[in-house]
């Protein structure tokens, strides 16, 4: 059950944390910790095109990607990307994503400086 929190502990004992990040070329503070509220209401956005949203036309987001990253954040988790502005991370294992070999410079560097 979501809850509205950052960190959030499943019936099974699995902690997920929220993260999203300016997934822009420029340079930010990396990974900022979210309520999964917000993390949910941003995923949502993603799946639509930015263009088309502001014109209040609902068209897939033909740029959105979204990566299983069970390997190395724990089963489960995953990053997703609408392409241009917004990034979002979930973890499954309690840890930050930096923790783990994510930071937002490394995924920014290994997408060729854009989300």
């Amino acid at each position: 059950m979501l809850t509205g929190q950052h960190t959030v502990r499943t019936a099974l004992g699995c902690v997920l944390r929220f993260f999203l990040a300016d997934a822009g070329r420029g340079a930010g503070p990396g990974w900022r910790p979210v309520s999964d509220c917000a993390f949910q209401h941003a995923y949502e956005l993603s799946l639509f095109d930015p263009v088309g949203l502001a014109a209040g036309d609902l068209r897939p987001n033909a740029h959105r990607v979204q990566l299983a990253l069970d390997a190395l954040i724990g089963p489960g988790s995953f990053l997703w990307s609408d392409g241009a502005d917004a990034a979002g991370v979930m973890t499954t294992n309690g840890k930050a994503p930096e923790d783990c070999g994510l930071g937002v410079e490394e995924w920014r560097r290994g997408t060729g400086g854009t989300a």
